[in-house]
């Protein structure tokens, strides 16, 4: 009987074992290179996993982390950023560019905590708002070539977000944020309440190129009883300069997905009824009330506004 080559018959399973040790080299080259953006999807994806894996969790313990981190990035027309040190730079040549990455971001911070199905702060707390930061945002000097008058429009921001999709979704940014179709129906709110806060004219603002801004969310352990705090002394339509007031929908409102509006009342003088949106909120799948990913000035008034208890999110 002829001996076997031991050698020959063994060359199939070598080649298997050596072209799988190529790969798994290439794969780890391409890591470190950066060719798959691996650094801002692990981090992404690791504070959606610890949250998650939190509310399956006793949360009066805390026992599980939250390995949540604030994202640094700045939106520029020339790709420099003097302002921020070491950010990630997302160069724009259109102004729809803009509205396109803060979109991005917005759902991403959404989806970072669960998209309202996820309870992960503890029923036993204080009621109280807590927040999350997912990114703090610098908006580079240069995009003035794009924006002349150094304002983005939030109007503008939100009507881009009412009709187009989520990459890769089919369903608009508006729509996935907060369950609703147009940016006209947040504000319609105010209108429809049957209080005197109905007499309000509220706008939604404008980013100001230049400045830093939080992509900021949260969620209320006890909508109730942070809605009476913040509105305290707001009586009757004489709308205090510089306050904070909640809106609830009334029954029947248009936007049931939508159960209440955080804005922040502009002007200098009491009485006033000229105001400006901070935030919007929706109700979660949880019972919980979530403050919907919005766009604030970072470490300002109108972010100090929102009494932030707490921040769960890692610098």
């Amino acid at each position: 009987m002829r001996k076997k080559n031991k050698i020959g018959d063994a060359t199939p399973w070598t080649l298997i074992i050596g072209i799988s040790f190529l790969i798994a080299g290439f794969i780890v080259v391409l890591y470190f290179l950066g060719v798959f953006n691996f650094g801002e999807t692990k981090d992404d994806e690791l504070c959606h996993e610890s949250v998650l894996l939190r509310s399956t969790h006793d949360l009066t313990t805390y026992a599980v982390p939250l390995d949540c981190k604030t994202g640094y990035l700045c939106i520029s027309a020339d790709g420099t950023c003097e302002s921020m040190t070491s950010p990630t730079i997302k160069k724009v040549t259109e102004v729809s560019d803009v509205y396109k990455i803060l979109g991005e971001e917005m759902t991403n911070c959404w989806w970072m905590f669960g998209e309202g199905n996820v309870k992960y702060v503890s029923e036993q707390v204080t009621s109280e708002l807590y927040c999350s930061i997912c990114d703090q945002i610098g908006f580079d000097d240069s995009l003035k070539t794009l924006f002349s008058n150094g304002n983005i429009s939030k109007a503008s921001l939100y009507g881009y977000l009412a009709v187009n999709n989520v990459s890769g979704e089919d369903t608009t940014y508006l729509n996935y944020l907060l369950g609703t179709s147009t940016s006209q129906e947040i504000t319609r709110l105010l209108k429809q309440d049957s209080s005197d806060y109905g007499k309000l004219d509220l706008t939604f603002g404008n980013i100001v190129v230049g400045k830093r801004y939080f992509v900021v969310m949260g969620v209320f352990n006890d909508i109730s009883a942070w809605k009476t705090a913040v509105t305290a002394g707001l009586g009757g339509a004489a709308l205090v300069a510089g306050s904070v007031i909640v809106i609830a929908a009334t029954a029947g409102a248009v936007l049931p997905a939508v159960p209440f509006i955080i804005a922040f009342i502009a002007g200098g003088t009491a009485g006033s009824t000229q105001g400006y949106l901070i935030a919007v909120g929706t109700k979660g799948n949880t019972g919980k009330d979530y403050l919907s990913p919005s766009i604030i000035e970072a470490n300002s008034e109108d972010y100090n506004k929102l009494q932030c208890v707490d921040v769960v999110t890692l610098s």
